[in-house]
């Protein structure tokens, strides 16, 4: 089970001793544009105008600040005060003991990593073998804080007056070498105590060019452009406090988790996802014995799912029956209570389960479960803690975890949703499909019904979902023959089956004197003299699986298990030969099937992709069905038009684009037909219809149909015509290689006789273009076709 996409690529980053580390960035300062001076001056002066104090400095009267001005601006050159001493005295008579004590502080050069005094915690830090920090690969990129901004920002603030925040901060990893945990600390950065002196007049600032300033934030180019280095001085210090933001940064680094990614892809990462939400949660709580794993409780019957449980993979999990699992002290009391469990030692348990057995073999001490709900409360899991070391966890640690816990919960929630609505959708699709041209008319009838109350009180009214005046077009691509193929199929595994089973019964009638064996090989006679002498009805497939599955089948198998002296592998081979699901001879109309699944597909994919390219021409209403062979409605109209235009042009273009359409499905089958394991073809037919008619969503059966009365006629020619026959011959119309076209009125015969000419110049057909009478048709006279 995985909650969301965290970035598991190799990313471009290493761990630095302190040392090091200090050593490269001290480099970039050498590159740094700006001039700066260590100075006390604007210290003094801001306090001098305050009088009464600034935050973070303490108060003092005026006259003792100019008594001991003199003094101080002495030592504003750091060199003068070159022990730690003195220089912590120094500090210690303007900032309160605070800063100083147990605080990771400093006090430095203005866009430098100069430090004229830094607090004896950061000292330790620093000094200290044990801890390394995360920088990128390549340590260009690392964000230590850009000069071009920082100096830009006091320019802005202290000489256009234009308000910005002037504290700086950043974030920064840090990890122990031992326990590996991580810990992220805010750098927060006071500019408070810098003096910004421009060289020379400075043009002024409208609120355009401020504009495009705050556009290119982060263009340090841009930037020092627009203040250049030489037009400017800075004197004084800069203070730096660092705050340890681990918990903050772990929530936030699972939030991004938790809300972004393809749990598609997920799948191919468990392994590392898992391993750095575990290594997360050790930073967290700072603890770095921690094993994390999540208990999926919500059945999905074909989705593959990781477990993450600490029991182990899938695998282990199902060696637990159900009802130990749901009847558990652990598992199955959270399960029931719907509460969090915290249990100090799994060894103190009284008769434990087969789980919490497992758990201690595992060498588990400490456990904590937490359940995981969907959005309707129901439980959709567990998530799980354990240690090795006993009493790790209690009602404390599980208080601290409530929001970790909370975060993971919005991940597993949202991968159910997207399983649950690839899911909605597929069946959408595939079952109850709403076309997209017409999408916005159900999103119109759905929303009015959703948001406009009804004065009764009553429920959502739900408005009909009709189009009135569209043009249909109708066309099919039907396998020849597909009938008569199917049967001999059958006919040939039946006859196959037979007499592969008469040959195991007369084998085993030689060892045996078994005296129903003769009856059953003279049944199976009389089916093979039937199917041999082409007499074979529909009715006798049933009657010969029966016979087969039911009888013969079970008899053999009880035979040769009971008596070693007959011919067992003539009968496994039998049995090998049948289809294991079938238990029955499945070779020829496999081949059949597979055949008609196989050109089915080929012209479904085809006419898919030409109607996808027409839909960008004129939006329209598609649906097809697939059976043996491919037919489908088109319906096209000014109503199923959310914007735009509808015009007899498009009309004539589409009819033109089908005629083409059915001659290039023609081509394809007869190029691919040939290459099958049956070989098939198919005839194709379209059906001209030129009278306007309305469609109509039917709620209850979750389709398009025709509506009104006289309409329905449209839709009973529709499903009689590809059984019409030529009149006088008793042909049929639709033949193999040949696209027939039908019509009733005669315009349809002079407007389709125009594209048949075009179709002929442009060598789509030959010139055999058959004009033809049909026999009469219950409910249809009249009808003529064209076929080419």
């Amino acid at each position: 089970m995985t909650p969301a996409k965290v970035s598991t690529n190799n990313e471009p980053f290493q761990y630095l001793p302190f040392s090091e580390f200090y050593e490269r960035i001290s480099l970039k300062d050498a590159n740094n544009p700006y001039s700066s001076t260590f100075s006390f001056v604007p210290f003094i002066e801001k306090m001098k105008e305050t009088r009464k104090g600034v935050q973070g400095v303490c108060s003092m009267d005026i006259k003792t600040l100019e008594h001991i001005e003199k003094d101080l601006i002495s030592f504003s050159d750091p060199e003068q005060m070159n022990t730690p001493e003195q220089r912590q005295a120094l500090i210690s008579m303007f900032f309160p003991s605070l800063f100083i004590e147990g605080q990771v502080g400093f006090i430095g050069k203005p866009f430098t990593k100069d430090f004229f005094f830094t607090t004896l915690a950061l000292q330790e830090f620093f000094s200290s073998p044990d801890w390394e920090i995360k920088v990128p690969g390549d340590l260009s990129e690392a964000k230590m804080g850009s000069p071009a901004m920082e100096a830009g920002k006091l320019v802005l603030n202290t000489v256009y007056g234009r308000t910005l925040d002037s504290s700086p901060y950043q974030i920064m990893t840090f990890r122990h070498k031992k326990t590996l945990l991580e810990r992220h600390f805010k750098i927060n950065i006071v500019l408070d105590f810098i003096k910004t002196t421009p060289l020379k007049e400075l043009k002024p600032l409208d609120d355009k060019q401020f504009y495009e300033l705050m556009n290119e934030w982060g263009n340090e180019a841009y930037w020092l452009a627009h203040f250049p280095p030489e037009d400017f001085v800075f004197e004084g210090f800069v203070i730096g406090y660092v705050q340890d933001v681990t918990e903050v940064e772990v929530l936030s680094q699972m939030k991004e988790m938790m809300v972004s990614g393809d749990s598609g892809e997920d799948m191919e990462n468990a392994g590392s996802l898992r391993q750095q939400l575990n290594s997360l949660i050790c930073s967290y709580l700072q603890m770095p014995d921690i094993d994390f794993g999540y208990l999926q409780d919500r059945e999905f019957k074909y989705a593959k799912l990781i477990s993450w449980s600490i029991i182990g993979d899938l695998e282990a999990l199902d060696k637990f029956a159900n009802e130990e699992y749901c009847q558990s002290m652990t598992y199955g009391k959270v399960r029931g209570s719907y509460e969090p469990l915290v249990i100090g030692d799994l060894q103190e348990l009284e008769n434990p389960g087969r789980i919490e057995q497992h758990l201690i073999d595992l060498g588990y001490r400490s456990l904590l479960l937490s359940p995981q709900r969907d959005r309707n409360g129901k439980l959709i899991g567990f998530t799980e803690m354990a240690s090795e070391q006993p009493y790790r966890f209690n009602k404390q640690v599980l208080e601290r975890l409530e929001e970790v816990i909370l975060l993971y919960g919005v991940g597993t929630n949202r991968w159910i949703q997207e399983t649950d609505n690839s899911v909605n959708f597929f069946i959408q699709k595939q079952f109850t499909y709403i076309h997209p041209s017409v999408e916005w008319k159900f999103q119109e009838v759905s929303q009015k019904a959703l948001f406009t109350p009804r004065e009764d009180g009553k429920g959502p009214q739900i408005d009909p979902i009709v189009f009135k005046n569209v043009y249909p077009l109708y066309g099919q691509a039907d396998i020849v023959g597909s009938s008569k193929i199917r049967n001999r199929s059958i006919e040939a595994d039946m006859l196959d089956n037979l007499q592969r089973a008469q040959k195991v019964m007369k084998a085993f009638r030689k060892r045996l004197s078994f005296q129903l064996l003769d009856v059953y090989i003279v049944k199976t006679e009389a089916f093979i003299q039937r199917l041999e002498n082409d007499g074979y009805v529909s009715s006798d497939e049933s009657q010969i699986v029966e016979l087969l599955t039911q009888e013969i089948h079970p008899l053999l198998s009880e035979l040769g298990g009971k008596y070693d002296h007959l011919p067992k592998t003539i009968l496994k081979r039998y049995f090998d030969y049948l289809d294991p699901k079938l238990n029955i001879v499945y070779r020829q109309r496999k081949d059949y099937e597979d055949s008609v699944h196989e050109i089915n597909d080929l012209i479904s994919a085809y006419v898919d992709q030409e109607v996808a390219k027409k839909q960008e021409i004129l939006p329209h209403f598609f649906e097809k069905y697939i059976t043996d062979g491919v037919e489908y409605n088109l319906y096209l109209g000014q109503s199923i038009l959310q914007e735009g235009t509808f015009s007899n042009y498009f009309l004539q273009d589409f009819r033109l684009w089908q005629l083409i359409l059915m001659c290039e499905v023609t081509r394809l089958v007869e190029r691919n037909g040939r290459k099958l394991a049956v070989p098939l073809s198919t005839a194709q037919l379209i059906f001209v219809y030129n009278n306007a008619l309305s469609i109509r969503f039917i709620m209850d059966e979750k389709q398009f149909d025709v509506d009104g009365a006289y309409n329905v006629r449209y839709e009973i020619l529709k499903k009689r015509i590809d059984k019409a026959v030529i009149k006088g011959t008793g042909e049929r119309l639709t033949q193999q290689g040949k696209v027939a076209i039908v019509w009733l009125q005669e315009k349809d015969r002079v407007e389709y006789l125009e594209y048949i000419h075009h179709l002929l110049q442009q060598g789509y057909i030959t010139d055999n273009i058959e004009e033809l009478e049909l026999e009469r048709l219950q409910g249809a006279d009249g009808l003529k076709a064209r076929r080419v």
